[in-house]
């Protein structure tokens, strides 16, 4: 049976997963109800003749059985003989052994029915291998069970590239799949070819690593495109899957810039190898760039513009974020974040994370940013919102890099000039 790891699901994730499999597996429906203090209720069966069902989670993976244990007799078990139910189950991220169901019976009595209403992680596995459609539709889980991180590791090695197949599984705990994940996976499967493309910023490289890395789930070898094509013509095997992986591959400066890209036909070599993916069954590519690079790209190529390029665009834009996803990606940053428990309160207090989440320059690397105390220099709690607002209202540490580095003399006087009109 698959393993998984549910260290990478935040609470909320966990919550949904749980609600998801157990309807699936009582043919049920539950009740959810929004963030925030549960009064003891996660998820609930109420039906109309009586006999109410509760389900708590606990997303202890992290934690012990002793700790789970003192929660329920201290915190949990007075919400439970207040609300009365018919019926208390009890599940936890943590694997359970027959004595820990036993513990939990006991000192949850006579709410828990008996062993088989406290679900464990071995549970919770079992209820995914009977319900494939709900592992899929997770994600973040999946992408973490050990059939699929074996297939990826033995994938990565095989393909002879150096792929940071932990770097990424560090950063899945964080994404957040918004429509145009599914947008970029539909252009990949019809045209064999994707190019993620927005500001920067946007999540444009999260995006692109999740395709591979979900695609390497399926036998896909990688091949990492770090510096030019020479890289992928040389590993290319034509009758075997491979998906090949190209970020930033028209720089991160303006094209107008680097002229030695049209002068050494990088254009028609890119192309090129465009057409030899698109015309192999096995391969499939993954390309980011920034938009308006691409754009200028177009302007200043001819090959470019009689391209097929413009119709394998997949643009990622802020509105594809809803606005539960944006409060997803804050809440998630914060949950997997280091930031001690004062700052993360002072996010929650008078709803402070709305203006976050509402703000008109929100972007997943705008959290990333306010999510680190090291890149906010480390302020003290009371002035952490401040820095926040200071962060939101005028980015500039943020963009201070690609200011004074990435764009050119002349892009820079257009940009103060606009300023100060």
């Amino acid at each position: 049976m698959t393993r998984y790891d549910y260290k990478s699901l935040s609470p909320q994730d966990f919550e949904e997963l749980t609600r998801d499999l157990l309807q699936a597996e009582w043919n049920i429906p539950l009740e959810a109800f929004k963030t925030g203090r549960d009064r003891g209720i996660d998820l609930r069966y109420a039906p109309l003749d009586g006999g109410t069902t509760i389900i708590q989670c606990k997303h202890y993976a992290s934690s012990s059985v002793s700790s789970l244990l003192s929660q329920l007799r201290i915190s949990e078990l007075p919400k439970v003989r207040q609300l009365q139910p018919q019926r208390y189950v009890l599940v936890t991220s943590l694997p359970l052994s027959p004595a820990d169901k036993d513990k939990i019976v006991e000192a949850c009595r006579p709410f828990v029915l008996g062993p088989a209403d406290a679900i464990g992680a071995d549970d919770l596995d079992g209820l995914l291998s009977r319900h494939p459609g709900i592992e899929r539709a997770n994600f973040k889980l999946w992408l973490t069970s050990t059939a699929v991180l074996d297939r990826v590791l033995h994938n990565a090695e095989v393909s002879q590239t150096e792929f940071e197949v932990e770097r990424i599984r560090r950063k899945l705990p964080v994404f957040v799949q918004s429509k145009a994940f599914q947008r970029a996976q539909n252009l990949l499967q019809e045209q064999r070819v994707v190019i993620v493309s927005g500001v920067p910023g946007i999540g444009k490289t999260t995006l692109a690593e999740m395709l591979l890395f979900a695609h390497l789930e399926e036998g896909y070898q990688p091949v990492v495109i770090q510096t030019d094509l020479i890289e992928g013509k040389r590993l290319f095997r034509p009758k075997t899957r491979q998906i090949f992986y190209y970020d930033d591959f028209l720089g991160q400066t303006f094209l107008g810039d680097q002229r030695t890209y049209l002068g050494n036909n990088h254009d028609a070599a890119l192309i090129s190898f465009i057409e030899m993916v698109r015309d192999t069954s096995h391969s499939r590519f993954v390309l980011t760039t920034r938009e308006h690079i691409l754009r200028q790209a177009f302007q200043v190529s001819e090959r470019f513009l009689h391209s097929t390029m413009m119709s394998q665009r997949c643009v990622l834009e802020l509105r594809d974020y809803s606005f539960g996803q944006r409060a997803r990606i804050l809440y998630n940053h914060l949950y997997f974040s280091d930031l001690p428990q004062r700052y993360r309160d002072m996010i929650l207090e008078e709803d402070f994370f709305l203006d976050i989440i509402k703000h008109d320059h929100f972007n997943p690397r705008l959290v990333e940013w306010l999510a680190s105390l090291t890149r906010l220099r480390s302020p003290p709690p009371e002035e952490y919102r401040q820095s926040i607002t200071g962060l939101l209202q005028s980015p500039e540490a943020l963009w201070s890099h690609a200011f004074e580095t990435q764009i050119s003399d002349a892009g820079r006087d257009l940009l103060l000039t606009l300023y100060t009109c």
